[in-house]
């Protein structure tokens, strides 16, 4: 009985392995397979601690901005990005695949990713919609 559970244990942590580091959108193609209850239960554990890893990944990139964007004074408008020099990894969201929403505020910059949802909701920081760095409301 538990050969079966476990030999489903050692598929799973296998495609895990094999996912690596991958972000969000470089993950969420991936096949969906019938695990048994646990390699479920340690699969749930892995997603909830790459999610983390996710959101951490992302704040790292809108932090960089944010930094290069007050290093460089004469930077004013989003159409300067390239003047940041940074990798171009670093602009990218890694919640869809597509460039950060960088956008100037009476208050200063922020820098957000659309999120686990994958829907861009204005910059909604306080509550995760987004995920992202800002001047407070």
């Amino acid at each position: 009985m538990f050969l079966g559970q476990w030999n489903s244990y050692l598929e799973m942590m296998n495609q895990e392995i094999l996912l690596g580091s991958k972000t969000h959108f470089e993950s969420r193609n991936r096949r969906s397979t019938d695990f048994s209850n646990l390699a479920q239960m340690g699969k749930d554990a892995i997603d909830a601690g790459r999610e983390a890893a996710n959101r951490c990944d992302t704040m790292v990139r809108c932090l960089r901005i944010v930094n290069a964007i007050h290093a460089h004074s004469e930077f004013k408008t989003e159409s300067a990005l390239a003047s940041l020099h940074l990798p171009d990894r670093v602009m990218i969201d890694p919640y869809n695949g597509k460039p950060l929403t960088i956008r100037s505020m009476s208050a200063g910059w922020q820098v957000y990713s659309v999120g686990r949802d994958e829907t861009d909701s204005g910059g909604s920081l306080s509550d995760l919609k987004d995920i992202g760095i800002g001047p407070p409301p």
